[in-house]
């Protein structure tokens, strides 16, 4: 089904569904190949370009719209120009299968009446093979030629469901790319025929309208800050001025930057904005408690400071800091605060050691990670929070810094009770949360694993137009592995993703997919062990 013609197969010319950011080749040239004259549509003139009375089907051409007969022969040709692939239209289909077969190698041609891509309507639709059932799509198929009073070619038919899906996902992807406004809809639009036909089916479909968002994920943040603040630790015991960037109105960190700031040090924080025009190729960029350049506060600070290092506890995944000058990296330690409170143990003497409430900014960091000592805990995590003990940190203020309010307890209680079960995970979509109460996202996720028979948890809201996730397991289930298929990361027992432009429900199905693919890849290595 695959043949390959010049290095492109018919999968790569047949990816279809939306329109893909690209530009017009040949604008304007079809308008030498427009029918002559100026008769109404089905004239006798239109009619007469061709020698046939009738279509191929049998029916009469006259009174049949213009386009639908054959234009004179171009007989005035003025230059020649020879292409692998031509595309004639750029419309839905025209522009992606032209920006397919470029991308494929091929030298493309593609023709447009108009100055730009022009399409109607605003949504394309693929079958997802991966969380489909083969029997329904084969019934799909089947359906559709029936509909269509078998009309259609079957072989074309099903050329769409078993590539669709693939299709339309990299139309989605090559549009976003392109910054147009795109989500996928998933299933909502199909429903009416899954609810009838009682198809086990799932969509990926294409919308066009809906504005892209850009939100921070926060989850980590509280821990971030604490080990920030330790970093910063170091640089005053080395009389290296030093700041963190944090933007103030998003990070969910604020107890404790408030706690901060109280104690005198509100000149210790600037916003990322405010910190961009104090960098020098001089500067150091210590970035902690990620190693995705997708999670840091500030790309632009990243980008412009002359040398980076990077402490992280997270496995490298995909959109690593490239080359960065230092990595303190350690993914069996529990938090990048265990990590930062061992390198304050080595740096200047007794008396210079972090005061009380920098102590307790990391030791909750340590906390959150764990979860109260109780996942991922080793000696050196026990020998870091006895040094915090030493150096002022007290467990009571600590747990003031997860204090949360009766909206966070509410929003909390609510996404517990959404939850339901698949595989040994429990799994929580809900709709738009309060922004003050989005803790109860991570919040929520902790609690789900005080269920009996839950391994892992999921929880996956609605923020803008997208949906961010929070997992979190026991040890069993690698939920990093899991959230990195959904382009996230993390830790084994605590990861989290964001997933843009998608529905809640559309969410769980990619959960659900995940967590598939992860028991069988889990399943498969066990298998080749023995």
């Amino acid at each position: 089904m695959h043949e390959h013609v010049n290095g492109i197969s018919r999968r790569d010319l047949f990816k279809f569904g939306g329109i893909a950011a690209a530009g017009v080749v040949g604008a304007g040239a079809l308008a030498s190949c427009a029918p002559q004259g100026a008769g109404a549509a089905g004239s006798a003139s239109a009619a007469s370009t061709t020698d046939e009375a009738t279509t191929a089907a049998g029916h009469l051409r006259t009174g049949m719209p213009s386009f639908l007969t054959a234009p004179e022969a171009i007989a005035d040709v003025k230059e020649t120009k020879d292409y692998d692939v031509v595309v004639i239209g750029a419309g839905a289909s025209g522009v992606p299968a032209a920006l397919s077969a470029f991308e494929a190698g091929a030298k493309v041609a593609l023709l447009q009446k108009e100055s730009q891509a022009i399409a109607q309507g605003n949504s394309g639709s693929g079958i997802d093979l991966a969380t489909s059932d083969p029997a329904d799509i084969a019934n799909l198929v089947s359906q559709l030629i029936a509909d269509s009073q078998h009309r259609p070619n079957r072989e074309l038919v099903e050329l769409w469901a078993q590539n669709s899906g693939e299709a339309v996902k990299w139309v989605i992807e090559k549009s976003l790319e392109g910054g147009a406004q795109v989500i996928d809809q998933g299933n909502l639009q199909h429903m009416p025929l899954i609810n009838k036909k009682g198809y086990n089916i799932n969509f990926v479909t294409s919308f066009f309208g809906p504005k892209p968002y850009n939100t921070g994920d926060g989850m980590r943040a509280l821990a971030a800050i604490g080990a920030a603040e330790g970093v910063l630790r170091i640089c005053k015991i080395c009389d290296v001025p030093a700041v963190i960037a944090v933007k103030r109105d998003a990070t969910l960190a604020g107890s404790l930057i408030d706690a901060l700031c109280r104690a005198g040090q509100k000149d210790d924080f600037i916003d990322p904005k405010d910190a961009l025009p104090i960098i020098s190729k001089r500067t150091l960029c210590v970035v902690v408690d990620t190693y995705q350049v997708g999670l840091v506060e500030s790309k632009e600070i990243l980008e412009k400071c002359g040398k980076v290092a990077v402490i992280d506890h997270h496995r490298k995944g995909v959109g690593y800091i490239q080359n960065p000058d230092l990595v303190c990296h350690e993914p069996y330690s529990s938090s990048a605060s265990e990590l930062v409170t061992e390198l304050l143990q080595y740096v200047g003497d007794r008396d210079d050691k972090p005061n009380r409430v920098e102590a307790e900014g990391l030791l909750s960091g340590i906390l959150l990670d764990t979860q109260d000592f109780t996942l991922h805990t080793g000696v050196r995590t026990f020998e870091a929070a006895a040094a915090l003990r030493r150096y002022g940190a007290e467990t009571e203020r600590v747990r003031q810094l997860f204090d949360v309010t009766m909206v966070e307890y509410a929003a909390k209680a609510e996404l517990v009770e959404r939850a339901r079960m698949y595989r040994n995970c429990a799994i929580s979509v809900g709709g738009e949360i309060a922004p003050e109460a989005r803790v109860a996202i991570a919040q929520a996720a902790n609690d789900l694993l005080r269920i009996q028979g839950v391994d892992a948890s999921f929880v996956a809201v609605q923020v803008g137009t997208g949906v961010n996730i929070s997992a979190r397991s026991l040890g069993a289930v690698n939920v990093q592995v899991i959230m990195e298929a959904l382009g996230g990361g993390g830790h084994q027992t605590m990861a989290a993703a964001q997933l843009k432009h998608i529905t809640p429900e559309a969410a769980r199905s990619r959960i659900e997919t995940a967590i598939d693919n992860y028991w069988a890849s889990q399943k498969k290595s066990g298998a080749e062990e023995k």
